[in-house]
């Protein structure tokens, strides 16, 4: 259940607390919106399909940044993230962190950074991307989409580094799986991955940014569809 995962995430950032090695900058679970289901499955004309509904009857999304004690930048990265959480009133704004070269500056190791449902699937202004034609409106995109069942509209989710983002390929079906690639364009080079396997990459990973993103990456994981028994057996040091 996705309560369960929930506390998965709490139990992981425990454990990033209790070591001495690393320092929590943030950690935010959003407290869950289930009007927002209803309104984007509604703007989009079809179910997201349970993975994704679930997370977000549980969440309204989680935010951790943490960051290695030895980073060379420790000191000013973590007040840049703190000062930020502060400004932003305890949360932390997605969007000035993938604005500019807000990120380059401050980025810290681990990054989990999952907006509200509504944010990531129907906000224009956050991360939006269709693969081969640039930013186009989202309905417009379902609406090519749906009309061709080959056509993928890569709508942008949640970025690991400010050049590295992960996308979900959508084209009108339920369940879409997400796919990674630098600089918002080339997902072909990705490995494809299911929301519940991506949670679940998120907490094997522990939010480390290099490691979670490397394993998408890697070529010789390119095209293929990722199960949980991968990211089960994957050692996230390798």
């Amino acid at each position: 259940m996705a309560s369960d995962l929930i506390a998965r995430f709490d139990g992981m950032v425990d454990e990033l607390r209790r070591d001495p090695e690393i320092d929590v900058l943030h950690y935010l679970v959003r407290p869950p919106d289930p009007s927002e289901i209803e309104e984007v499955e509604r703007a989009l004309g079809y179910p997201l399909g349970a993975a994704i509904t679930e997370f977000y009857e549980a969440c309204g999304g989680i935010q951790l940044l943490w960051i290695r004690k030895t980073h060379e930048e420790y000191e000013e990265r973590a007040r840049l993230v703190r000062e930020e959480v502060e400004r932003s009133g305890g949360s932390f704004d997605e969007g000035w962190f993938y604005g500019g070269n807000n990120g380059d500056a401050m980025h810290p190791d681990g990054v989990i950074l999952i907006p509200s449902i509504k944010r990531a699937f129907l906000d224009e202004s956050f991360n939006n991307n269709n693969s081969g034609s640039g930013v186009v409106g989202m309905l417009e995109a379902y609406k090519a989409a749906l009309a061709d069942r080959e056509a993928v509209i890569y709508r942008g989710f949640e970025m690991f580094y400010p050049t590295v983002n992960v996308a979900f390929a959508l084209n009108g079906q339920p369940d879409p799986v997400l796919a990674a690639a630098y600089d918002r364009y080339e997902y072909d080079d990705s490995a494809l991955i299911h929301f519940r396997e991506y949670l679940e990459l998120l907490l094997v990973s522990r939010g480390d940014a290099k490691r979670a993103f490397g394993f998408l990456l890697d070529s010789d994981r390119v095209g293929k569809v990722i199960t949980h028994e991968d990211v089960g057996h994957w050692a996230p040091n390798e």
